[in-house]
């Protein structure tokens, strides 16, 4: 089993496919409701929304320094996500007897560190799973399927709401498909490559990182100083005018083009090189970001940018992790995996918090001109470190 790539474990690709599918449809469909109920219902300011996600982030992609690291000196991937796995889906439902916005912070927390433990040794499963040459295609795989439930979550919130059961009821429901993840994820069949514990230090195993790993590390912590979550273009949707109602349906919206995203960087990543597509998605969102700083914002604008986000979301996830085994050998794949995600997240809390208070103070184009200048360096020092050079 230490050998991937072999024609059965094509079976992992399509199990933790569907774990992620009924996942992110338990996940999205509280998260697609969660701003609006964050800032009207429970009146916070949309500050503090910012800071929530990011912090929610940054212990998610923290937690991810040790969770690929320990999968690698365990040699056991399966058991790693599934306890990650069964955290986050044991959260969401508590948000039912949330009454303030620090329940929401706290939950948010947990949910995310669970995010974190299963992320790495998720996707360490994946690319050990397949042969190199077409990691892309599983990852785009995998990712598809997780977004199909993420379009389907935002569906069945939308389905709740128009029953006039509440916001509470959408909480509720998310147990049922989190259950059925971890149903699907018991079949997985664990790659059983490592370290064999033989490491003193979880830090030692960073240190054997390849040095040129970090021309993939740098672009894309700085491109976190300038993210923006999906959050704010619910926000901007409701602020558009689009109805209370209907905002889910746009968050759907995101999740379909993150799927049409997914698909079709996983077959260009094989077909011309990861680190051109990872480009591809900087430019995404430098064009997500611009729509609103560049034209009048209405309900059209607010859905063109959530089409653009979507399809960046989808393009950049496959493809910094379609990156990775190009840089990193496979005994160390969970650790590689959690670098790459703790470049991406950490940073976010700031990103997260500085776009909330732009959009307080002075104003929505001025949080996204702030993103878009962010995203356009971040793309020509990837273009510089890795791109030129391959």
């Amino acid at each position: 089993m230490g050998k991937s790539g072999s024609r059965s474990l094509w079976k992992n690709i399509y199990l933790l496919g569907l774990t992620s599918f009924f996942t992110d449809m338990s996940t999205e469909s509280v998260l697609s409701i969660l701003p609006v109920f964050f800032t009207e219902v429970l009146g916070a300011p949309r500050w503090l929304l910012g800071f929530v996600d990011g912090l929610a982030e940054s212990i998610n992609y923290l937690t991810r320094v040790f969770s690929g690291a320990v999968a690698d000196r365990l040699g056991s991937r399966k058991w790693i996500a599934f306890l990650g796995y069964t955290i986050s889906n044991v959260a969401k439902p508590m948000l039912y007897f949330a009454t303030s916005w620090y329940h929401v912070l706290v939950i948010r927390i947990v949910d995310r560190f669970g995010k974190g433990v299963r992320g790495p040794p998720r996707d360490a499963l994946i690319s050990l799973s397949v042969r190199e040459r077409v990691t892309g295609r599983a990852f785009g795989i995998q990712r598809a399927l997780d977004e199909l439930g993420a379009t389907l979550g935002p569906l069945a919130a939308t389905l709740i709401l128009l029953l006039g059961l509440g916001y509470r009821s959408v909480f509720l429901f998310s147990a049922i498909p989190g259950a059925l993840a971890l149903l699907s994820l018991l079949p997985v069949v664990d790659v059983g490559t490592g370290t064999g514990g033989r490491e003193v230090s979880i830090f030692t195993m960073y240190r054997r990182l390849p040095r040129s790993y970090l021309r993939v590390l740098v672009p894309i912590s700085i491109m976190s100083i300038g993210f923006t979550s999906f959050s704010f273009i619910l926000l901007l949707a409701r602020s558009s005018g689009i109805p209370e109602y209907l905002v889910p349906m746009v968050f759907l919206l995101i999740h379909f083009m993150n799927v049409l995203g997914s698909f079709l960087s996983g077959f260009l990543c094989d077909a011309i090189g990861s680190s051109k597509v990872l480009l591809m998605s900087f430019l995404m969102y430098s064009a997500t970001c611009a729509v609103p700083v560049l034209l009048q914002i209405n309900p059209l604008i607010a859905v063109v940018t959530a089409v653009l986000y979507g399809l960046y979301q989808g393009i950049y996830e496959v493809s910094s992790r379609a990156l990775v085994p190009t840089y990193v050998p496979s005994e160390l794949r969970g650790v590689g995996y959690s670098a790459l995600q703790v470049a991406s997240g950490v940073l976010s809390i700031v990103g997260f918090t500085i776009f909330g208070y732009l959009w307080d103070v002075v104003g929505v184009k001025i949080a996204f001109t702030y993103s878009l200048t962010i995203a356009l360096v971040s793309s020509l020092v990837l273009y510089l470190l890795t791109v030129r050079r391959e």
